[in-house]
């Protein structure tokens, strides 16, 4: 079977696609990465997409026995492992999804089952890794393998002043700014109408940034 996954958009590497990869190639099957996001476009269509992310459907996800696999590092040519060790929340913040799509904070995989030994470095995705139930003895695990872990959250926030000044969003954003002030994460409100406000706009009035790995 030849299999084509699609790389939408982003530049870290696709957690869901990796996996996908690495069940089918375990079944002999050909795979083949089409990657859009380095194209110079302002606007893509697709049809038929058997398999999304939130912005698709809220409660879409992998099937267990291709979300438990270890994903496929090859597809990115990664030099890092990456995976959730508990997925949900104990908060239930109005601004964000995660408890409406993944629940009250639970156990989800073992750090064996995503991490590659070939690498060091490993990133989680936990939303909140040490209000995880089992938070210590993973902590303990990752220093006895000398592990280089860290969490991915954003670097920087760019909102604009429209955004800002809706009335429907108001209290969230200034929300979402006094939560990245209390975490060290850098933040630039800009105007509506430059080329920086046009291009957040577009997004939404808000877009989140992170480190290159």
């Amino acid at each position: 079977m030849k299999v084509g996954l699609i790389r939408v958009d982003g530049k870290f590497p696709n957690l869901a696609l990796m996996k996908l990869s690495s069940w089918h190639k375990k079944r002999g099957d050909d795979v083949v990465l089409i990657d859009f996001s380095d194209m110079d476009l302002d606007r893509i269509y697709a049809s038929n997409v058997f398999i999304g992310g939130p912005g698709y459907d809220l409660k879409a996800k992998l099937p267990d026995e291709i979300e438990h696999c270890k994903p496929d590092y090859d597809l990115f040519a990664t030099d890092f492992s990456i995976g959730f060790t508990s997925r949900g929340c104990i908060r239930n913040c109005k601004f964000c999804i995660v408890r409406a799509k993944e629940g009250h904070i639970r156990e989800h995989a073992d750090l064996e089952e995503f991490v590659d030994d070939r690498y060091e470095k490993v990133i989680l995705m936990d939303n909140s890794f040490l209000a995880s139930p089992k938070w210590k003895e993973k902590l303990q695990k990752i220093i006895d393998k000398k592990w280089k872990v860290s969490e991915n959250k954003p670097h920087y926030i760019i909102i604009t002043d429209e955004y800002l000044g809706t009335p429907k969003y108001r209290n969230r954003a200034h929300r979402i700014l006094q939560i990245a002030r209390n975490h060290g994460i850098k933040t630039k409100v800009v105007d509506v109408e430059t080329d920086t406000g046009i291009t957040v706009k577009g997004y939404g009035g808000l877009i989140c940034f992170t480190k290159k790995r």
